[in-house]
């Protein structure tokens, strides 16, 4: 073997050699790669079984109480109101997934520094989060974040002297709303045909004539006025489209009777949303109730079954004239020949009417149900852009 092929071989084998060492230290810098370096061992194959997480502020304070429901999980500081499944989710998993990254201190005089001291004073910096139904309840201290070096939260477990670095952020949400399902409807200003609004004793219409329109008009306007825009009205058509709220309480028999702001929202298809609001202080409150218009429903069907209609006859009478097309050159070159196609289908508004007029109603029906089902029996706290598209009037939309 010459000098330049001794050369070759001992640089192979110091490169084999660096692989090697590479793989190992990077396994033993993931304790995560097995349970005895998880954060909460066990927990991922119980998370099924979570059925409270409470998270727990300085003096022992309970924040926040998300309770597992039949279809989810409800929010116990707002009577149970259903949580956002996906956030609570994230916490989970978030939990179960974390590994340690570095032990820190065991002495309790610097706990404070991490955020990890014990809860009962009142100026305690951390949060615990109890998660229950699993085997071993979970009693976890999460202090501050870490963004240097290795990044990640400051925690101590089920009251232990150590404290840790494990991966990943893991500091909730204190607040009860945060925690909220929030999306509440979502019906495109274009389907609307009228907004109605009643306020000291005025009522403000702004409509349209057609689905086609991209403007509602102002109903009324005084002589002499013009309003600030031509799309100005279009912001109270607007309010139930991506509809969400910042609060909700459930909804008491003395509010009902203060309502000083009334919202009536008519769609061309006969869904009807009322709403009626209530200030209290800095705080406006709305209930919601979704209808169907059975007259305006039918009307609305038979239109649609009527361009159903129409479509296929136009469908149709293209695919007649393209059969004559068919077995002749597509083109100079006299190949390929064009082929035979299927022709269009019927729709069901042809084939069967009543079926069609029957499935069409109840659809509509379906998204009366759905939409009470969010509104009933709560009062929604929305957010001030929104609101302010309920809280309306003609001067507000015309100028000086």
């Amino acid at each position: 073997m010459n000098q330049h092929s001794v050369i070759k071989l001992l640089a192979a084998t110091v490169a084999v050699l660096g692989l090697a060492f590479w793989a190992s230290t990077s396994r033993h810098a993931e304790p995560g790669l097995s349970d005895s370096g998880s954060l909460l061992p066990g927990l991922r194959a119980a998370l099924n079984d979570i059925s409270t997480v409470r998270i727990i502020g300085a003096g022992n304070r309970t924040l926040v109480t998300l309770n597992k429901v039949e279809n989810g999980w409800g929010v116990a500081e707002r009577d149970g109101y259903s949580a956002d499944i996906e956030k609570v989710r994230g916490l989970l998993i978030g939990l179960a997934d974390s590994v340690l990254i570095e032990a820190k201190t065991t002495n309790p005089e610097l706990y404070a520094k991490l955020g990890v001291e014990d809860l009962a004073g009142a100026e305690a910096k951390g949060l615990r989060i109890e998660l229950d139904g699993a085997a071993a309840p979970v009693k976890l201290i999460v202090g501050h974040y870490s963004s240097q070096g290795a990044v990640g939260s400051y925690v101590r477990r089920n009251d232990e002297a150590q404290s840790w670095l494990a991966r990943g952020s893991l500091i909730p949400d204190t607040k009860p709303e945060l925690w909220l399902k929030r999306e509440l409807a979502d019906i495109e200003s274009s389907r609307l045909r009228q907004v109605e609004i009643s306020r000291d004793g005025r009522t403000l219409v702004v409509s349209k004539s057609g689905p086609g329109d991209d403007k509602f008009q102002i109903q009324g306007i005084p002589k002499g006025r013009e309003p600030k825009s031509e799309y100005e009205a279009n912001g109270l058509g607007s309010v139930l489209t991506g509809l969400r709220f910042d609060d909700v309480r459930k909804a008491s028999g003395e509010s009902a009777g203060k309502a000083g702001l009334h919202a009536r929202y008519t769609s061309f298809d006969g869904l009807v949303v009322n709403a009626e609001a209530v200030t209290e202080g800095e705080h406006n409150w709305v209930r919601f109730a979704a209808l169907l218009d059975p007259v305006a429903a039918e009307a609305a069907i038979l239109a649609a079954q009527q361009k159903a209609i129409a479509e296929h006859a136009a469908a149709t009478a293209a695919w007649t004239a393209s059969q004559a097309e068919v077995g002749k050159p597509e083109g100079a070159d006299k190949s390929p020949v064009k082929k035979a196609e299927p022709a269009p289908t019927a729709p069901l508004a042809i084939s069967d009417p009543a079926k069609d007029k029957a499935e069409r109603m109840q659809a509509l029906q379906t998204t009366v149900s759905e939409l009470n089902a969010r509104f009933q029996g709560w009062e929604f706290q929305l957010p001030p852009f929104t609101f302010a598209n309920i809280n309306r009037g003609m001067d507000d939309l015309l100028k000086p």
